[in-house]
């Protein structure tokens, strides 16, 4: 009976966590606190959604990133959306140009998300300029700016950046990311409008920071990588390296509603469901 309890919750954790909407999610629960990986385009930060979506860091652009550090402090114990322990999350400081970015041929790279897109994040900052904390890379135009991109503008203020499908660039400023201060992120655009939000009280449901129209579709057509910890523009950095704890970074190929995001704790029917997927999966074994 022990043995049957435990693999529910395994199996219900995991529908929960990954759902066919999500085309990769980074946990960042790889080696220990303080611990800094070595290596070099090694695919270490695993993709959580399966899709081989593997991140790594590499010496391509106009810098040389480097590898950040394993940090064990996290938002919460518990991913409030999934209940995954959440131990780990991954320190990136501008001083040192620490980026990771995902590989030359990842899936999420070519992925299609002109039907719509939700990039979450978490997120504890210090105050300073302009700064990308993630982006989609990619010279959509002559703006200067990422496909995609979350930063921190002067004074913590949070800035969503998108080309949507018909290559216009919106700048969504608004919301306020308390400095040293963990906070979770969504910015959500389903094709006709872009939105984005920010949950800094964790007692609290996530608040809408601002929105956009837009129009041709969610997202602008690229096959650039994504970066973490920065955003590169036609290969360089614009908005250079964040200084900041980012973990649990998950992209998702429509725009989720409010209660699927991971800092929302599920209604009971959903977890009940989850049981029932659990239960029906065990029988087929």
């Amino acid at each position: 009976m022990k043995k049957l309890a435990l693999a529910l919750i395994t199996i219900m954790f995991a529908s929960l966590a990954v759902n066919a909407a999500t085309v990769a999610y980074w946990r960042f629960e790889e080696g220990t606190a303080d611990g800094q990986n070595l290596g070099t385009n090694d695919d270490y930060y695993a993709d959580s959604a399966g899709n081989n979506n593997m991140s790594v860091w590499s010496t391509d652009g106009l810098d040389i990133p480097n590898n950040p550090v394993a940090s064990g402090d996290v938002p919460t114990s518990l991913v409030p959306q999934t209940g995954a322990p959440d131990l780990l999350s991954l320190s990136f400081n501008a001083g040192s140009n620490t980026c990771i970015s995902t590989a030359d041929d990842a899936y999420v790279n070519t992925n299609d998300f002109s039907s719509g897109i939700t990039v979450e994040c978490m997120v504890k900052v210090n105050s300073g300029s302009t700064k990308s904390i993630l982006a989609k890379d990619g010279r959509p135009s002559a703006a200067g700016d990422p496909t995609f991109t979350i930063k921190v503008r002067a004074g913590n203020l949070l800035q969503f950046t998108i080309f949507d499908g018909a290559g216009t660039k919106h700048d969504i400023r608004a919301g306020n990311l308390p400095a040293d201060q963990w906070c979770r992120i969504a910015c959500v655009c389903d094709g006709a409008t872009a939105t984005s939000y920010i949950q800094s009280d964790f007692n609290q449901p996530y608040q809408v920071a601002g929105s956009q129209s837009v129009s041709g579709g969610a997202l602008y057509a690229d096959t650039a990588k994504w970066s973490i910890g920065a955003g590169r523009w036609s290969s360089a950095y614009p908005d250079a390296y964040v200084t900041a704890l980012i973990d649990e970074v998950r992209i998702s190929d429509t725009a989720l509603p409010e209660s699927q995001f991971l800092g929302t704790i599920p209604e009971p029917t959903t977890i009940f469901g989850g049981i029932v997927l659990a239960l029906l999966a065990f029988r087929r074994k």
